[in-house]
């Protein structure tokens, strides 16, 4: 399957109007091409002689719909229409290679005049082309910069596009021979179907290993991601957190899944009355950094977020959250948390999730929706009127 078919979506509606300018350009030009036929009574042959213009056009449109390429570690999908709306910005850092649609629109536009069409469909293949020389893009403004990971078909379709137009109007030049035209155009067509092949199915890291991995580990993370609860206590007056973060995952009724949120959990239990206190490591800790004596831990109670430093814990549970070891290009996340009693050091309960942001799969205990707040309050039985007293 493809990217995170929401992000994609999300991608797709932004670029709405790129699609309308792009279809009135394309209804243009086919109407001129359907008026010529009309006004000079064209036979079969030299209507066959534009057969390059609509497979250009066709292509064209079906590779805004894909992936032109992938970005960072997490193999984030770049959606075709929307790189088409911003790419023009490319020469802020040295990329050109946008600029062939620019020559493409122009030669389609000027397609009758086949000397001058030739020559910016030729400029603009070897631009398209170009951008495989590129490693990293500018992603932002700031600016800052990420690493090209893959290729997607929609950039394999996008040279194809503007190649079967270029060789056409060269055909048409040299030859005017429709059947050479033909030929030439499926050549060009198996080349680069057979190039995009090769590079989907080999090497550890194509496109296909990728999904084939990805599959692989969430397939076998799914199979131990269950959730077990050992006792459930009632005596919960402080827990401490580690860290102090939740994230939500929710799924559309579709059966897609998605990160739909996340934060911080002591403070929401803490305001709800639901715990008297929460604890946290330290700034110290976090940064990872040197602990000034008596200061691993920071404790907040009600109505003082600022906290005080200590150096032992008073809380009676813990909650672990440990991040499982996944490659990032793989673009799965997934967490093991670990409820303890931290008077014996046992363990309360324990459940594992994964969720694989590219297909918008998860696998966990709760089969409608979870967070890490909702599995501790179940667990420890938080009600939002704690009366225990304070020590």
């Amino acid at each position: 399957m493809g990217p995170n078919i929401l992000h994609l979506m999300s991608q797709l509606i932004s670029g709405i109007p790129l699609i309308l300018i792009f279809g009135i350009i394309a209804f243009n030009v086919w109407h001129k091409i359907r008026n010529k036929r009309a006004d000079v009574g064209v036979g079969v042959e030299n209507q066959s002689s534009n057969l390059h213009i609509k497979i250009s056009l066709i292509l064209f449109a079906l590779c805004l719909l894909l992936p032109g390429y992938y970005l960072s570690e997490r193999h984030d999908a770049q959606l075709s229409l929307v790189l088409l709306g911003w790419g023009w910005l490319g020469p802020l850092d040295g990329h050109f290679s946008w600029y062939a649609n620019l020559f493409y629109f122009l030669a389609v536009g000027k397609y009758k005049n086949k000397d001058t069409s030739t020559v910016l469909g030729m400029v603009g293949l070897l631009l398209a082309i170009s951008f495989m020389a590129y490693h990293k893009i500018m992603v932002s403004e700031a600016p800052t910069y990420a690493s090209i990971t893959a290729y997607g078909m929609g950039y394999f379709l996008w040279v194809t596009s503007i190649g079967s137009f270029a060789i056409g109007q060269f055909l048409l030049v040299r030859h005017k021979n429709i059947q050479i035209i033909r030929v030439a155009l499926s050549g060009w067509i198996v080349l680069t179907a057979s190039i995009y092949s090769v590079y989907y199915y080999v090497g550890d890291n194509s496109l296909f290993s990728i999904q084939s991995r990805r599959n692989a580990i969430f397939k076998e993370i799914c199979n131990v991601a269950e959730e077990h609860v050992f006792r459930r206590p009632t005596d919960t007056r402080g827990i401490f957190f580690d860290p102090d973060a939740t994230g939500y995952f929710s799924r559309t009724k579709y059966g897609f899944w998605y990160n739909s949120g996340g934060g911080v959990i002591g403070l929401g239990l803490l305001n709800s009355g639901q715990i008297l206190f929460y604890e946290t490591n330290s700034y110290w800790v976090k940064q990872g950094e040197a602990i000034p004596d008596g200061v691993k831990y920071t404790k907040y109670v009600l109505n003082d977020h600022r906290g005080v430093q200590s150096g032992s814990l008073e809380s009676e549970y813990a909650v672990i959250t440990e991040p499982l070891e996944i490659p990032h290009v793989l673009n799965i996340g997934g967490a093991k948390i670990t409820i303890k009693d931290l008077r014996n050091d046992s363990v309360v309960a324990t459940t594992t999730y994964v969720f694989d942001r590219a297909e918008g799969r998860f696998c966990g205990h709760q089969p409608q929706g979870f967070s890490t707040t909702q599995f501790v309050v179940d667990v420890l039985g938080l009600t939002r009127n704690n009366s225990f007293p304070m020590k």
